[in-house]
């Protein structure tokens, strides 16, 4: 492909491009009347306004959405489905509060805890785990796990920290998780 070609193929990607920038979800519904309705924030357009008033009620647009963490760095939506896939078929209780309770046990998590000073290198599992418990319990500001399952807020809170803080960790130290995979070989 030559370089004028790529020119090309960028130039007319770009002329298809009808809005790009960050958004945020507001809101997911299910409407009997229309399916499911998302509600999106868009920042105001560098021309001032609604970045899509040029647009006519009713277009139609195909879009994709990358999830990004707090420092605009991509979220590996394989690895998050994964693990939450696990934390779910391995844990009681309500979907979030055994995602809470599977975190808590797995030795990342309690990595991520002991280079930020929460866990002792000479602690038990036992303790290790109830460390990792009332660390949740501090950021998501909750009494019990099960608050998860029920407050939208402090699951919004547990989510934050999970995407913004640990995953970030994992993405940061990935020797963290080599020497968890080394040790299974």
């Amino acid at each position: 492909m030559s370089d004028e070609q790529v020119l090309d193929a960028d130039q007319y990607i770009e002329n298809l491009v009808a809005f790009q920038d960050e958004v945020q979800l507001i809101d997911n519904k299910w409407s009997d009347s229309s399916g499911y309705v998302t509600r999106l924030h868009l920042h105001e357009s560098d021309e001032g306004g609604h970045p899509l008033k040029r647009f006519a009620k009713g277009s139609r647009f195909r879009m994709m959405l990358i999830e990004v963490d707090d420092d605009e760095q991509p979220i590996d939506q394989m690895t998050k489905q994964r693990i939450m896939k696990h934390i779910e078929s391995t844990t009681k209780g309500g979907r979030y509060s055994r995602e809470a309770a599977m975190l808590c046990k797995g030795r990342d998590f309690q990595v991520y805890l002991y280079r930020i000073g929460r866990i002792a290198p000479d602690w038990d599992q036992a303790m290790r785990e109830a460390a990792a418990k009332n660390y949740i319990y501090e950021v998501c500001n909750i009494k019990s796990r099960k608050e998860l399952d029920h407050d939208e807020h402090k699951l919004q809170a547990f989510r934050n920290m999970v995407t913004n803080d640990f995953f970030k960790f994992m993405r940061e130290h990935p020797e963290a998780v080599k020497k968890r995979n080394d040790s299974h070989t």
